[in-house]
């Protein structure tokens, strides 16, 4: 499963771009400014509808012009698929798969897992939960085919919950959304425990490649709330607290997944930049191995800068960590020679990226 090409038109200073990448690495060098981060913008919008760098989806079409459109053909075992997306200014979009017209992001979704590794990925540990939830969700969504129904009626639960507490509604009303709420996050508390659960000892054989067991990381799983006593009583026992705040304080909204060192100290307090870095990425990789062994999916791989704040042996340890999965993979650099020092790359692709333009570099 991987992209076999790409065209882009009027994202950014991609005016016009055709790419045919290779299934393996890709390898894109140019200065700041050229466009390899639109490139990976570009591919990341076409598989989730959206931008990774600004909430305003318009604003990545070009300056100047009405809409933007990025076009793909991806090979699915002995299957290709065509996959299409436009967006206009005026906030028409149009998605089509396989030269039919589709109304929902989650069937581009679906086809072609993307991970996105960039110089923001570090929020992952430094951010608010919602982060690290979004991660194990990321999973849980490629691998249970229900989940994200389940996902959607806690959503729809919830928002009815907090309108009743901001209304001042009854506590009878609000007992109503209690129970819709904890069918729901039951199921999902569920898909996020197992999978993560068969995502640990994979992640901890990543981490000791990439650490050494040099730092005692562990994982600990929050559910949102006091697990013991279930959701329903500690909905009820924050009841008076929830009408005065106006919104729920505790649910399947408030999962978290606690990274830390000897259980007690938060890994981003210990760790350096360079070494976040790297546990960022055992996460990411992980997943990739974790998604290919239960679903048969393979992933993309987006690796943004790659080599800033990580010095030449731990690129070469991501890199041929990367070799061990079966994933397509694009990495950037500023320039060739940096790309070049990481090691050998088998069934690569070379692109030159200089003011809009993406050619085969030689």
């Amino acid at each position: 499963m991987s992209l076999i090409s790409l065209h882009i038109n009027n994202l950014r200073n991609l005016s016009s771009v055709k790419v045919s990448p290779s299934d393996k690495f890709n390898l894109l060098y140019g200065p700041n400014g050229s466009g390899k981060t639109s490139f990976f913008e570009a591919i990341y919008y076409l598989m989730l509808g959206r931008s990774f760098r600004t909430r305003h989806n318009v604003r990545a079409i070009q300056h100047n012009n009405t809409h933007l459109s990025i076009f793909a053909k991806i090979r699915k075992d002995d299957e290709l698929i065509s996959l299409g997306i436009e967006r206009h200014s005026g906030g028409k979009n149009l998605l089509r798969i396989n030269q039919e017209n589709k109304s929902s992001m989650l069937e581009a979704t679906k086809i072609l897992p993307v991970q996105l590794l960039n110089p923001e990925s570090r929020h992952l540990l430094t951010a608010y939960s919602k982060a690290r939830r979004g991660f194990i969700d990321w999973g849980v969504f490629h691998v249970e085919p229900s989940f994200i129904l389940s996902w959607q009626q806690a959503q729809r639960a919830l928002k009815q919950r907090n309108a009743a507490l901001k209304s001042n509604a009854s506590k009878t009303m609000v007992e109503i959304w209690n129970v819709e709420l904890n069918h729901a996050a039951g199921r999902l508390n569920t898909f996020r425990k197992n999978y993560l659960a068969a995502l640990e000892p994979i992640l901890l054989n990543m981490l000791s490649i990439f650490f050494k067991d040099t730092f005692n990381l562990s994982f600990k799983y929050k559910a949102g709330w006091d697990e013991e006593d279930g959701l329903i009583t500690t909905l009820q026992r924050t009841l008076s607290r929830d009408f005065q705040l106006g919104y729920t304080q505790h649910g399947p909204h408030k999962t978290d997944l606690l990274i830390r060192i000897n259980n007690t100290i938060p890994a981003q307090d210990v760790l350096s930049q360079g070494q976040q870095k790297l546990l960022v990425y055992a996460l990411h990789l992980a997943q990739g191995i974790l998604l290919k062994k239960q679903s048969g999916k393979k992933c993309v791989f987006l690796l943004d800068d790659l080599s800033a704040e990580l010095d030449v042996e731990n690129r070469r340890k991501v890199i041929e960590a990367l070799h061990q999965i079966d994933a397509q993979v694009f990495i950037t650099a500023i320039d060739k020679e940096t790309l070049e020092s990481m090691g050998d790359f088998p069934n690569t692709c070379m692109f030159h990226v200089e003011r809009g333009k993406i050619i085969p570099a030689v």
